[in-house]
């Protein structure tokens, strides 16, 4: 089977949860349009490193399954955070198990697969992971991550996409940001989720995942895309921030 067999699978799956209301269906439409930009983010990560042709496909198909738990997550809570929930990653791989999405793959490419889906949303890589996986779940965590901050950047300026799912419900004060996230970010450390209580400190997490890329490509598309400083622009606009934009950009062209 080539990979559009397995994205007509993925496809098909998405089908089953169509919402009743407009608004819910968003939700859905978004995290499966995400996917397939996700798919190409990784393709465009794997012509990067020269990955050979056997490894490619399972990183690619990972790549396409990451975030499966998301459906059954917001057609049973109608929220994505894990934390309020369920972990996507957990469920993902229970779904993928369960509807035999990766059925004519062989051993080991679909155990990589499930694995990588079971822990792409970990805060860290875990340490002394067989390398395809490692490969595999480095690839995939890129990936997402440089087609997250575009979809949220969408979200999370003043005035734009209003969808209190994807913004989390955090409060939108433009004045106002947690003085410990930007501390952990000076420190070069990841802001961790349950520290956000406004969509500053959003931002302040995104821009912290520049110090949780595996790629010289994903480095360098940062700095293309110029996230840091599109970010940086709906922040307040105050000495220590100007700081922190020079201390990121600094730190992706070095790395």
């Amino acid at each position: 089977m080539g990979i559009e067999d397995f994205v007509q699978r993925f496809e098909d799956y998405v089908v089953g949860f169509v919402q009743e209301s407009a608004f819910d269906q968003k939700n859905i439409d978004l995290k499966r349009d995400h996917t397939l930009r996700v798919l190409e983010e990784a393709r465009r990560i794997i012509a990067s490193t020269g990955l050979p042709r056997d490894q490619a496909r399972p990183a690619e198909l990972a790549a396409l399954f990451h975030d499966l738990g998301r459906f059954p997550q917001f057609d049973m809570y109608k929220t994505f955070q894990d934390r309020r929930s369920v972990n996507h990653g957990l469920l993902g791989y229970r779904e993928l198990k369960k509807n035999d999405l990766l059925n004519s793959l062989g051993w080991p490419d679909k155990k990589w697969i499930l694995l990588t889906v079971l822990m792409h949303n970990r805060a860290k890589v875990p340490g002394g992971l067989p390398g395809p996986l490692d490969t595999m779940l480095r690839i995939v965590r890129d990936a997402d991550k440089l087609d997250v901050i575009s979809v949220l950047m969408a979200h999370l300026i003043t005035g734009g996409q209003n969808n209190s799912t994807v913004t989390l419900g955090l409060a939108d004060e433009p004045d106002r940001f947690s003085e410990q996230a930007l501390q952990q970010l000076r420190s070069r450390q990841m802001v961790r989720y349950e520290q956000m209580a406004r969509i500053n400190d959003f931002k302040l997490l995104l821009l912290s995942w520049i110090y949780d890329l595996n790629f010289a490509w994903t480095r360098q598309e940062f700095l293309r895309r110029e996230y840091v400083s599109r970010i940086v622009e709906t922040l307040p606009r105050s000495q220590e921030i100007r700081a922190l934009e020079q201390q990121l950009l600094a730190d992706l062209m070095s790395a």
